[in-house]
């Protein structure tokens, strides 16, 4: 009995993960991106090269300086 709990906790705590979680790992790999970036164009790295290789848009790492 105690093992059907177990993974029926598991199962609800795996949904309410898939539910939230995906937004939320979406939203910090958008940061990280960001935050890339933002050092390279400290760097000096040129803006269409951070397009290549972050996926970020021009008018986002526009937005970053």
């Amino acid at each position: 009995m105690k093992r059907a709990s177990i993974c029926g906790a598991t199962a609800s705590t795996a949904r309410w993960r898939n539910e939230r979680g995906l937004t939320a790992t979406a939203e910090g790999e958008k940061e990280t991106k960001e935050r890339i970036a933002a050092n390279l164009l400290s760097l000096g790295v040129p803006i269409e090269t951070i397009v290549q290789a972050s996926g970020l848009s021009e008018e986002e790492i526009t937005n970053i300086q």
